[in-house]
C-alpha cells in the first residue's frame, strides 16, 4: 500500500511546473499534500492506507510520518500560527518562575505540534514575524526575544511539542520501569485537548484501544472531530466537549490522563485550585498515571493548590531505572528537545 502512495505522488510530480520544484522543502511538502487532497482517487486510497494501518499494532514508520503529515498540514491550513481559537482568551502567568519578564509586547504564541525551530526560522527569513522587540517605536534599538526561564526564546507553545509526544508515547510510556509486566494500558485521557495532537500521536505511537479528549471550548471540538473523521480514527478516539468537573467519570475509568499545561494560561488561580482539588478527589485508583508537563510539583505550587493537595500518599514520580538508561532514549534528540522532554513528568497513583 504504501508503494500505491508513493506512486501516487510520482505521478503527481510529473505534472508539478519546475519552479515549484525549488520550493523550500516544508513549502514543497504542503504543496503536495494539497494538490493530492484535490484528487478524491488518491484521497480514498490515501484513506484505505490509514484503515489498513491501524489494523495492526507494529505500524510502519514511514506510514505514520506520512499519516501525521497529512493531518499537521490540515490543521495549519486552517488555524493560525498560534492555533488559538477565534473567542480564546489567554494570559501570561507572570507569576510564574517559566513565565517571568514575559508579556504580550514581546511573546508569540507558536504551536509547537504544527510548527518546528525550522519553521520559525523560515517565518524569520521572509519576514512574517520577527526574534527582536522595538525597545522605542520606530527606531532600530532593539533586542532578541529572551528566553523566558527555561522556554525557547519567548514562544509559547500551548500545545506539546512532537517530539515530546513521540518521546512519551515511544520511550517514556513503555519503559521497564514505567509499565510492569501484568500492567495493560488501554484508556488514555487528554485534559484540554485542544486541537488534538496527543491524540493522533497515541493513534499512531500507542496501542491505547480507548483515545479520550477532553475539552471545554466546542471550537476545537469540532475542529479535531473533523480531522478523526476525516482519517478514520473513531474506532480508538473520541473528542468529548465539557468540564472536567462534570466528568468524574472519565478521571476514574483512565489508565493515563495527560496535563500539558492545562489550566496556568486559561484561567485564575482560584478556579485552578477548585479544577486540582476536583482531580485530586476523583484520581485514587492505584497505579492510574498523570503525565504532567511541567510538573505536577510546579503546577500545583504556581496554582496555590500545593497548600491543599499533597503528593505523598497520592502519588509519586516514575523514573528510569538509571540515568543511562533515559540518556540512550534521549539519542539523536537535540539539546532544545532534550530541554523539553525532560520537562516531562510521569507520576503513578500509590
Amino acid at each position: 500500500m504504501i508503494n500505491q502512495v508513493k506512486q501516487q505522488l510520482a505521478s503527481l510530480v510529473a505534472s508539478v511546473p519546475a519552479d515549484v520544484l525549488n520550493l523550500h522543502k516544508d513549502d514543497l511538502a504542503e504543496y503536495f499534500m494539497s494538490l493530492m487532497a484535490k484528487h478524491s482517487d488518491s484521497d480514498m486510497d490515501i484513506k484505505e492506507h490509514i484503515h489498513l494501518a491501524n489494523c495492526h499494532h507494529d505500524k510502519d514508520m514511514e506510514s505514520n510520518a506520512f499519516l501525521l503529515s497529512q493531518i499537521i498540514t490540515d490543521l495549519r491550513s486552517v488555524l493560525p500560527i498560534s492555533a488559538e481559537a477565534p473567542s480564546e482568551q489567554i494570559s501570561i502567568p507572570t507569576s510564574s518562575s517559566n513565565f517571568q519578564g514575559m508579556s504580550f509586547d514581546d511573546t508569540v504564541n507558536i504551536d509547537g505540534f504544527l510548527f518546528t525551530e525550522d519553521d520559525i526560522d523560515d517565518f524569520v527569513e521572509k519576514g512574517l514575524m520577527s526574534r527582536n522587540k522595538c525597545l522605542n517605536c520606530g527606531s532600530r534599538n532593539t533586542k532578541p526575544l529572551s528566553k523566558g526561564g527555561d522556554l525557547k526564546e519567548h514562544f509559547i507553545s500551548h500545545s506539546a511539542y512532537r517530539h515530546q509526544l513521540e518521546w512519551l508515547f515511544n520511550y517514556s510510556l513503555s519503559s521497564s520501569e514505567n509499565i510492569a509486566p501484568d500492567t495493560k494500558f488501554t484508556t488514555i485521557l487528554d485534559i484540554g485537548s485542544r486541537l488534538g495532537a496527543v491524540l493522533y500521536m497515541a493513534y499512531l505511537n500507542s496501542s491505547f484501544s480507548n483515545i479520550i479528549g477532553l475539552e471545554i471550548n466546542q471550537y476545537f471540538v469540532n475542529l479535531s472531530a473533523e480531522i478523526v473523521k476525516k482519517y478514520n480514527m473513531q474506532d480508538r478516539i473520541q473528542v468529548i466537549c465539557d468540564d472536567m468537573l462534570n466528568r468524574s467519570d472519565l478521571l476514574r475509568v483512565a489508565d493515563v490522563i495527560v496535563l500539558n499545561n492545562v489550566f496556568q494560561c486559561f484561567m485564575s488561580k482560584q478556579q485552578e485550585v477548585r479544577l486540582w482539588t476536583f482531580l485530586r478527589e476523583n484520581v485514587f485508583r492505584q497505579g492510574q498515571r498523570l503525565i504532567c508537563i511541567p510538573s505536577l510539583e510546579e503546577q500545583l505550587q504556581e496554582s496555590g493548590a500545593s497548600n491543599f493537595i499533597k503528593l505523598e500518599g497520592w502519588v509519586r514520580e516514575v523514573l528510569f531505572a538509571s540515568e543511562k538508561e533515559k540518556n540512550e532514549t534521549l539519542e539523536g534528540y537535540s539539546e532544545d528537545e532534550v530541554s523539553d522532554i525532560n520537562n516531562i513528568h510521569e507520576y503513578v497513583v500509590v
